[in-house]
């Protein structure tokens, strides 16, 4: 596996570049986003590391690109990710919040991994998404915390929301501006569950 991890902190950058090499092979590093957009030419990449506030070339654009060349990214914020962030034409795989620990972003490689590799649909309702791509079959994007939340509902569990409140305001608002019938509303004693507006 061939990771592009894009940070600014060089220190971060030289830990990091170890730890991911130790689990998954070659990491390549660019410490703003000319550099970045460089080694991005140059080489094929399995996966991207970027942090959003690269000096030189805005994260956002990079981000576009990877979509459009169906890169998986994992974008690095300093505050929690928003709904309005994951509501956005231009949206990574997965949002991390700094700082964090090393286990926790090699899970979250692993994880959007195995879904690029992924042969899965997942569908409920009137929706059906391509695992792989991270989308549904019209289009609209949604990101890995986003499919693992919509898995969990569609087989019929509960949970309560914590700390993804914002991935499920986000999920509502698809919904709406794409004329969906299903939405996720909470339910006293029981917790966030799917639920067809139409019935």
């Amino acid at each position: 596996m061939k990771i592009l991890l894009a940070d600014s902190d060089r220190d971060m950058l030289g830990s990091y570049k170890k730890i991911l090499e130790y689990s998954f092979g070659e990491v390549v590093t660019a410490f703003d986003g000319a550099q970045a957009v460089m080694q991005l030419a140059k080489h094929k990449f399995d996966i991207v590391i970027l942090n959003m506030s690269l000096p030189r070339v805005d994260g956002s654009q990079i981000v576009k690109m990877l979509n459009e060349d169906g890169i998986p990214v994992i974008v690095l914020l300093n505050n929690d990710v928003t709904s309005g962030v994951l509501l956005s034409d231009i949206l990574a795989n997965s949002y991390m919040k700094l700082p964090f620990y090393p286990d926790e972003l090699k899970e979250k490689i692993k994880e959007i991994i195995e879904k690029k590799h992924s042969k899965e649909k997942l569908c409920f309702f009137d929706i059906e998404i391509i695992i792989s791509k991270f989308k549904s079959t019209d289009g609209i994007r949604f990101t890995n915390e986003e499919i693992n939340i919509l898995k969990t509902l569609s087989a019929g569990k509960t949970f309560e929301a914590g700390k993804v409140s914002s991935y499920i305001n986000s999920l509502n608002n698809k919904f709406v501006r794409q004329k969906k019938s299903c939405r996720i509303k909470y339910v006293i004693s029981e917790g966030y569950r799917l639920v067809n507006e139409n019935e």
